[in-house]
């Protein structure tokens, strides 16, 4: 039930509104009294989880009433839906009344008791309802009551002080009194230019804001000199910050230190505190670089020489630290470009091609670079599309009007010979009209000719045309992805440094860098997929999505600032609360291998030995398939009566083949782990309906998995014709990591390594029990006490067995 209470004073409306909300809890469910069953028994299962959710959240308000809770203690609203529809009603700014059935049958005491309890402790909620005002309306209205107050003082009715003062004469008593009224009168009037500024609009204030910095800029801002023009992944915010250059003074980049405020100040990972000079002499500005800076200040995606002077080149990007972009002006240089302003707006530079410059030539991408499709290359296959289809148009033409010239010259020919007839057998009727008959006939069999060669000749044409538009799509959703590709990787990959930042400064062993996946979907389709790949000292454990990524960005910028206040913060820092840490991945995807279908729609067997591709584009192996066309008894041999000429024969009949997969060669030694396999067959387009092999335990680089099956369609139609002309299966093949085992034990060392050093440090005494790990000969002799910083960094400070 919604109330909405509108007042108007002068031209402004004000609304006042508040919410009833009704709520029908359902009681508990007993499933022993109630004898509920199947969907009704799930149904009440819930109806008492919701329940048990809401009362532990009245028991928490309750403990948070009394006084009884922890503080900072946490509501858990989020434990079901019906507590966060609740939430408001429960602990917010609300006033709530609960009413709670009971039974008077004695067989219902303990739920009348239980009952009386949810109730008592609902009871001691304490909520304190506040009318919720905006704060610039509330102090309007203020002041409008204030002013009221001093008008009513002027005009006598109020409570102003009005008697002289002992020993104070009546000139003196009316100038006090001539005094006060100026104030109030000033006062008012300072009020109602308050009210007026504060009830402009926002289009107006911004628009007296415009016009107030422009001349502060031209006063304050001189483009004659050198200057630089900020770049920021906001186009909102780009070109917004300037700073110039004055001749023979020196200019210092950095961040604020104690003692020590430089003039151009910057935060942030990668920035030192004394991060770079520039300088201007003569007209032309130089930058000089320290040897501790040297790492995080780059010049047109290129680092420059340390403690020589650069000069600044008009248009230079410059970076600094982790996503500081600048880009330099050279007034001397401006007639030729434009201004700094023009050039962003002309899009000369702009904060997207900077980072992609600096991308390209630090070499961000890796092998992301080497497998995604240039723009030029995809200019000019767009390029060879056109001609292709130009060509095609013409031959269609042309085809046309060949067809029709020739049914043009058969009947010029036709009307020749009937004139020749006529002459010839004049006065001769049924001579005549038998030739007539044959030259009818034989008119009729030249047009049926022509008219199927120009049958034949269209639908080649036709089937040509679809080709090409099938290549266009597939062009255009090339593009699509690659354009979708670049705008992620343009989020992921500042991401991804500024992670191997604060990792670097944290003395984390992690490093993290993007990678392509690409992954077929039958029908010579595939998707391209971003992927994080995270490496723990130097070894694979993992992959993130971008999704992760971004989640795990802001919780490594927190613990980057928790370790800025205080570094022994996060010293033992749990696993739970390492944003680098996850579960390592023992089970990897090898790479995918395909084997076409072709010559099962030609009655043809196929034995290949097909490549397997990693999802970087690189061949790990191979896979040895074989597919035999069955004939009706299942035999290999088909005999003549089921051999036909023409594909398109085999629709609307059965098919049967069998697939064979015998064994893969060459694995990569490190994935040669339980090696298993999993495949799709035409309409298998979900995940979980893919058909899985093996696995073949142990290790194995060249596994054996003797795989048949026999497929049968018991009715081949076009689409399934289609499949096997065009598609093909599709392999994905899978082992685990001994890389990831490695590093798995490296991780239990550590863990080990920390909770005997937290021992030492507690005891204080050195710490000579072994790792778990460490057997055999190694356990008898004492381990080295294992430093606490070693144990945190991800040293190798206590030896561990293999």
């Amino acid at each position: 039930i919604e109330f909405k209470q509108v007042s108007i004073v002068g031209d402004k409306k004000g609304v006042k509104l508040s919410m009833i909300n009704l709520v029908d809890l359902a009681g508990s469910e007993k499933a022993s009294q109630s004898g509920a069953t199947g969907d009704r028994l799930k149904e009440g299962s819930a109806i008492n989880k919701s329940l048990s959710a809401l009362g532990n959240v009245i028991a928490a308000l309750a403990d948070k009433a009394t006084g009884k809770g922890k503080p900072g203690a946490i509501i858990p609203y989020r434990d079901s839906k019906l507590t966060r529809l609740l939430q408001n009603a429960l602990g917010g700014n609300s006033k709530t009344i609960m009413i709670c059935a009971v039974s008077p049958a004695s067989s219902n005491y303990e739920e009348s008791l239980s009952t009386l309890r949810y109730a008592n402790r609902a009871k001691q909620i304490k909520n304190k309802a506040e009318v919720n005002e905006d704060p610039q309306a509330k102090l309007i209205r203020e002041l409008r009551e204030e002013n009221e107050k001093l008008k009513k003082m002027l005009e006598g009715k109020g409570p102003v002080q009005s008697e002289a003062r002992e020993g104070e004469s009546a000139e003196e008593f009316q100038r006090r009194i001539a005094e006060l009224e100026q104030k109030k009168k000033e006062e008012i009037n300072q009020m109602e230019s308050a009210l007026a500024e504060m009830q402009k609009s926002w289009e107006e204030k911004l628009r007296e804001a415009q016009q107030q910095q422009k001349p502060q800029e031209e006063e304050i801002i001189d483009l004659s000199q050198p200057h630089m023009i900020n770049l920021n992944q906001d186009a909102q915010l780009t070109g917004k910050v300037f700073h110039t250059f004055a001749e023979n003074t020196q200019y210092w980049v950095g961040r604020r230190a104690q003692d020590w405020t430089p003039n151009i100040v910057l935060t942030g990972l990668g920035i030192q505190v004394k991060h770079a000079q520039i300088t201007v002499k003569d007209g032309v500005a130089s930058m000089i670089v320290f040897p501790e800076s040297g790492d995080y200040t780059f010049i047109n995606g290129e680092t420059i020489e340390t403690c020589v002077p650069r000069p600044l080149v008009h248009g230079d990007r410059v970076l600094f630290g982790q996503n500081y972009f600048f880009f330099f002006v050279d007034p001397r240089c401006v007639g030729e470009t434009g201004t700094g302003k023009q050039m962003i707006e002309k899009g000369t530079v702009s904060f997207e091609s900077a980072f992609e410059e600096f991308s390209k030539k630090q070499n961000m991408l890796g092998d992301v670079g080497a497998s995604r499709q240039s723009q030029a290359d995809m200019e000019a296959e767009k390029q060879r599309y056109e001609e292709q289809r130009a060509v095609a148009e013409a031959e269609k033409k042309a085809a046309e009007e060949e067809a029709l010239k020739k049914l043009q010259e058969q009947e010029e020919e036709h009307q020749r010979r009937i004139r020749e007839v006529e002459e010839k057998v004049a006065g001769k009727e049924e001579e005549y009209k038998r030739r007539m008959e044959e030259l009818e006939a034989e008119k009729r069999r030249a047009q049926e000719q022509a008219q199927i060669e120009f049958d034949n000749r269209m639908k080649e044409l036709q089937r040509k045309e679809k080709e090409m538009e099938a290549k266009a799509k597939e062009r255009q959703q090339l593009e699509l992805d690659t354009r979708l590709i670049d705008e992620k990787l343009m989020v992921v990959m500042p991401q991804v440094k500024e992670a191997n930042l604060i990792a670097q400064e944290l003395g984390k062993p992690y490093v993290l860098s993007v990678k392509l996946h690409v992954r077929p979907l039958g029908f010579q389709r595939k998707r391209t997929d971003i992927a994080i790949q995270v490496e723990e000292n130097g070894r694979h454990v993992y992959d993130w999505d971008p999704d992760t990524m971004e989640n795990r960005q802001y919780m490594m910028r927190d613990l980057f600032e928790r370790w800025c206040e205080d570094p022994e913060s996060i010293v033992n820092l749990p696993e739970e609360e390492d944003p680098f840490w996850d579960p390592i991945q023992h089970c990897r995807m090898i790479g995918t291998a395909r084997c076409y279908l072709e010559g099962l729609a030609l009655q043809l067997e196929n034995e290949v030995e097909a490549k397997i591709m990693s999802s970087s584009g690189q061949e790990c192996g191979s896979l040895m398939i074989e597919v035999w066309p069955l004939a009706a008894d299942g035999s290999l041999e088909l005999p003549d009566e089921e051999l036909v000429e023409n594909p398109e024969d085999l629709i609307g009949g059965k098919m049967q083949f069998k697939l064979v997969v015998s064994a893969a060669k060459n694995l990569p030694e490190h994935l040669a782990n339980d090696v298993y396999l999993e495949y799709d067959f035409y309409l298998d387009t979900d995940q979980s309906a893919l058909t899985k092999v093996g696995p073949v335990e142990g290790f194995s680089k060249d596994p054996k998995f003797s795989y048949e099956r026999i497929f049968s369609q018991d009715t081949v139609t076009q689409r399934f014709l289609e499949y096997l002309q065009t598609g093909a299966i599709t392999f994905y093949i899978y082992g685990n990591d001994s890389r990831a085992t490695q590093a798995e034990k490296e991780r239990l060392a550590m863990r080990e390594a920390r909770k005997l050093a937290a021992a030492a440090l507690q005891a204080d005494v050195p710490a000579t029990t072994q790792p778990a790990e460490q057997c055999g000969a190694d356990a008898a002799a004492p381990a080295p006490q294992a430093p606490l910083d070693s144990a945190r960094s991800g040293g190798a400070a206590v030896p561990v067995s293999a």
